[in-house]
């Protein structure tokens, strides 16, 4: 068995409780990728689309991760919304020309792992002529149990397979740096007060190898965008 799939297999026994013994049981239709239905929705300034799944096993499992993400959504659209209908509080917004759009990727639905990256945009425009533009990359993973899945709940998955913490201090400073060589950027002087930040923003790719997404002038200089940095292989 693969690295990776052991590494699934662990993380999944342990997040569903079973022994030790029969973690190796771990097995469809956990496994099994999910079926993904696509929300589109283009309302004059605001065009987002975000993902739904189907076929889990659990139908509680299904409810969570749909209306979790849907949650995501909200917290990004809504408050939009609002400046775009009313304008915000002390300021020269132009009601009615806020814009906003959501996109997604699934970088992972394989292994009993759904991971999603929600890319949300926004221009503000203001009465004086400037916009102010907003742009992030979420990342949200699950387990297809309905557990969403951490870095805290990652370690001891590691922890059982003897390997280290990918999430660790040390760990992420060596991933980090050799990203930095592979892609040639340049790190900023004060990286390493910054790269707990992996442990809030990461996705699983198609062989379950973790990344974590570094925000603009987080590690690297602004201009150089959100950073992929491969944390295990």
């Amino acid at each position: 068995m693969k690295k990776t799939q052991l590494f699934v297999t662990a993380l999944l026994g342990l997040m569903l409780l079973l022994p030790m013994s029969s973690m190796a049981k771990v097995t469809s239709p956990y496994l099994l990728p999910a079926q993904v239905t696509e929300v589109s929705v283009s309302n004059n300034n605001f065009t987002y689309k975000y993902p739904q799944v189907q076929g889990l096993p659990e139908a509680s499992a299904q409810k969570f991760i749909n209306e979790d993400i849907q949650k995501h959504i909200n917290n990004f659209i809504l408050p939009m919304q609002k400046v775009n209908e009313f304008g915000a509080k002390h300021s020269d917004v132009i009601t009615g020309k806020v814009q906003a759009n959501i996109t997604y990727t699934i970088p992972c639905n394989t292994d009993g792992i759904f991971s999603v990256i929600i890319n949300e945009s926004a221009n503000v425009m203001h009465k004086n002529g400037k916009v102010n533009s907003y742009n992030a990359k979420n990342c949200f993973n699950y387990a297809k149990d309905g557990t969403v899945i951490t870095a805290e709940g990652i370690a001891p998955a590691y922890k059982y397979l003897g390997e280290a913490d990918p999430f660790s201090k040390a760990s992420l400073k060596a991933s980090v740096q050799t990203a930095a060589k592979a892609q040639g950027f340049t790190l900023l002087p004060e990286f390493e007060q910054n790269l707990s930040d992996a442990a809030n923003n990461f996705y699983f790719d198609s062989d379950t190898n973790i990344h974590a997404l570094y925000a603009p002038g987080t590690i690297a200089p602004e201009n150089k965008g959100y950073i992929d940095v491969p944390l295990t292989k």
